[in-house]
Formats: C-alpha cells, structure tokens, sequence
C-alpha cells in the first residue's frame, strides 16, 4: 500500500460495512468485504489490515483527509443565466483542480496557512430572501499627496446600516493609497457585512474596476500571487468575506450620476466621508482557511519571476528619511 487512496479504499469497510450484521471484529470475520480482501489480495489478516489503513488516515491534515467532505464535493459551477442585463455572478469555488503546476506556488507569504476544511454550502438562492446594496467611492484631490477617500454603502432611506467611511491612510503594514478606485473596492469590502450570510445581495456599482476584480480578473490575480496588483490586501479581504457567505452575490454595474436612486444615495454617502474630520478603522484579515498566497508554478514566466523579485525588495526597503 503506497497511496492515499490504496487506504482510503482498504479502510472504506469499518466506515459502511456491506453486511454490517455479519461483520466482526477480528481477522476470522467471514463477511463479505473480508472475503474479497482474503480472494483479491490475499491478504489473511483483513480487519487488521482496515483498521490499520484507517489509523495511516487518521495521520492525515484534515484538508487532505479523502474521508472527510471537501469543497470540491459540493461546490457547482455559479448560475450564469442572470435573469438582468449588465450582471454577473460572483465566483465562491475555492477548489484547485489540474495536474501539479497547478498546486504548487511560488514566492508564498511567510504566514500561517491552515490544514482545516472551509466548511460552508452556498445555496442557488430563489429571489425570496434577497438585498439590494448600492456602493460607490469618492476622493478629494484624487492622484495628490493630499488626498482623501471615502467609501459609501447604501442599503435603504433611513437604513441605520448605511455607511459613510473615511479611507485610513495605514491598516497595519499595508498603506493605503487614497484614490477613487481604492473607496470604490473598500464601499464593495463593507458591503456584506450587515446582511445575514444565507441572504442572497445584488451589489450595484458604477465601477467596472470594482467588477472585474470581483468576476473576470479574480482566477488570474489568484493564479499570480497578486503579484504586482494594486489595493491587494483589499482585494484579498473582499474576497475572503465574500466567499465566506452561503448565498449568491450578484454584481451589477449601473450608470453613474445618472438618476439612479441607489448610486446617487451612495455617491453622496462617499462625498460626506470626505468630510469626515478623523479616519475609520478597517480590518483587511483574512481567515487562514482562504489565505492564497504565491504564484501557481503554471503561471511563473521570467516576466512575472521578476516583478514579484522587485516587488519583494521594495517591501523590504524601509521609506528614506526626508528633510523637514
């Protein structure tokens, strides 16, 4: 028995016996799946030999664990027959599938990385339980060094969740770069957060940077470590907390400054952020059950090698001291 799956199928029968009355604890059992173990392999201890698989098993992390079920048993291609024009579906997989230059990465982040199973099923969603959110980003002085970004969520009139955030300039070691895009990606980070995780959201936005992100660039930008990725950490969190809901999120991308309530609502939410006289506090963690780190070996050219080189070092860098 060299393989995972030699001993996942040698344990298989103390998990579902096929006569479970007939089946003894010993080596002497004459049930049927010892027989055939007896016949097939010739093996003359069987239920030593199962149980001994079974311990080998129980060795396992229990991500890698065959017995225990994965996301990839579960998790079905995203509804794409979106019933609105200018929608698409949020893509909630997590599972790899391909050969081995599709697992293995390079240039990872020095972080703890988790062997636990994400566990979470997201329904198809009906339309019975559904929220509409509408978000927007605005920033004073937009490409200065004195700019200001603020991020607007807009759930309803009188909606006690409506939010108005003042952009930090620093969360932790990850700057934050006060631009439009950057409220853009944070309004859409926030805006899960007060809504139950089984209910299914329509994000509208006027940003196509903001939807692409979440739908056609997010397999790339994960494929490539998000190597050379602006507003990554964002990115990243936006990710994590939208993957970790058990209904489908719908984005949607609407004309701006066009007289639609919703983005005119968030639009002013993001302007009065502005204003704000101190900064609101974010948190860009990631549970390490969805911590992507490292580019796939796949997508490695010399080209990419060489940013995420650059990118590395000036990391390292420290800011020089200026002059007062």
């Amino acid at each position: 028995m060299f393989k995972v799956g030699q001993a996942e199928d040698l344990a298989a029968p103390l998990v579902v016996i096929t006569e479970p009355s007939l089946h003894e604890q010993n080596d002497r059992c004459q049930c049927r799946d010892c027989q055939e173990l007896r016949q097939r392999d010739g093996c003359t201890h069987p239920h030593q030999c199962m149980r001994r698989a079974g311990e080998l098993l129980d060795t396992l992390p229990q991500k890698w664990d065959p017995r225990v079920e994965q996301p990839e048993d579960y998790e079905k291609e995203p509804d794409e027959s979106m019933p609105e024009e200018n929608t698409e579906v949020f893509d909630y997989r997590i599972s790899t599938s391909g050969n081995l230059s599709d697992i293995f990465r390079i240039f990872t982040d020095d972080v703890d990385t988790s062997n636990e199973v994400l566990i979470r099923k997201v329904s198809q969603g009906n339309g019975e339980s559904e929220k509409i959110v509408a978000t927007d980003g605005s920033c004073t002085n937009n490409g200065q060094e004195d700019a200001i970004a603020g991020a607007g969520v807009f759930y309803g009139h009188g909606d006690a969740t409506n939010q108005s955030i003042r952009l930090p300039e620093q969360v932790g070691d990850t700057k934050i770069i006060q631009l439009n895009q950057t409220a853009e990606l944070v309004a859409a980070m926030e805006a899960t957060e007060p809504i139950a995780k089984t209910v299914q959201i329509t994000l509208e936005t006027d940003s196509k940077y903001v939807i692409s992100h979440l739908t056609k660039s997010l397999r790339k930008m994960e494929d490539t470590g998000y190597i050379n990725v602006n507003n990554a950490e964002i990115i990243r969190a936006m990710i994590a907390r939208y993957r970790l809901r058990e209904a489908p999120i719908h984005v949607k991308w609407v004309k701006g400054h066009n007289g639609h309530e919703g983005n005119e609502e968030a639009d002013a939410l993001a302007g009065r952020a502005t204003t704000k006289v101190t900064e609101d506090q974010l948190v860009l963690d990631v549970p390490p059950k969805l911590r992507i780190t490292g580019a796939k070996l796949k997508m490695l050219t010399q080209k990419l090698a060489y940013m995420a080189i650059r990118q590395r070092k000036s990391a390292a860098t420290p800011d020089r001291p200026t002059n007062a």
